[in-house]
């Protein structure tokens, strides 16, 4: 015979209604292990309650401010792997509800977060580096793993933006785009020699594809797409940092 499951129910004063044990919150000094009203009618009178006493609550937080933080601190510090456990099992049943609440928190809260991140980073300067450092150290070889494999995933990606990089470096003007993006605009033809680039090579063959500045950076060009085309990889190394005029131009 298949077994049916068991559905606790407690009625709750307040609002009169039978509803699941699930809908009410645990408490330790109750006979039953659970408050009296349910969650819904709790929350409602929670909010009354501070609408009506909202200055009384504040001047009590004022007042007492350091010596909560100071509890908070020690009870985290205690009870982190507590939290995490805690934290992790309520994501995992109420992953849509979070990531509604997350998306609007951070949708009217976006400067506000910002603010507070960048003051926090502040404050906390040498004790971030630290919590870095002490996370390097114990995941050292999975975080190598991940770089390796990111960087044999994504050489495109990681070639845009040290070039990016170095065109910050000279207060260049720079525009975000990967190599590609130029490769077909001009239709994988070298701009020195005008023959055709053979895509499937990759860097460090000679003949592979390579992005190239017009006007060099290190003589003010531009990191932008008409400052850039595509040339065979021992074209790009035999130009140099000279201006080559006879380039040709596909747009």
């Amino acid at each position: 015979m298949a077994t049916q499951e068991c559905i606790i129910l407690l009625y709750c004063p307040c609002c009169k209604t039978v509803k699941p044990v699930n809908d009410f919150h645990k408490s330790k000094l109750s006979k039953s292990g659970y408050k009296s009203w349910c969650r819904t009618c709790r929350n409602a009178g929670s909010r009354q309650y501070y609408s009506e006493h909202r200055e009384e609550k504040q001047a009590y937080y004022f007042a007492h401010r350091e010596e909560k933080q100071r509890y908070d601190k020690e009870y985290y510090a205690a009870n982190h792997q507590k939290r995490l456990v805690q934290r992790r099992k309520y994501y995992q049943e109420h992953v849509e509800e979070s990531r509604v609440r997350g998306k609007r928190y951070r949708e009217y809260g976006s400067v506000t977060i910002s603010a507070q991140r960048k003051t926090y980073r502040h404050d906390h300067r040498e004790e971030i580096s630290a919590q870095k450092k002490r996370y390097y150290e114990i995941h050292r070889e999975e975080i190598l793993a991940h770089d390796k494999e990111y960087r044999r995933n994504n050489k495109g990606k990681i070639q845009a933006a040290v070039r990016r990089r170095k065109a910050r470096k000279k207060a260049v003007i720079v525009e975000i785009f990967l190599d590609r993006e130029i490769f077909e605009r001009d239709q994988w033809i070298c701009q020195l020699c005008h023959k055709k680039v053979n895509r499937k090579l990759s860097y460090p063959d000679r003949l592979s594809a390579s992005l190239d500045h017009i006007i060099p950076l290190s003589k003010d060009g531009e990191h932008s797409r008409k400052n850039c085309c595509l040339v065979h990889l021992r074209c790009n190394l035999s130009k140099g940092n000279r201006i080559v005029t006879q380039q040709i131009r596909l747009f």
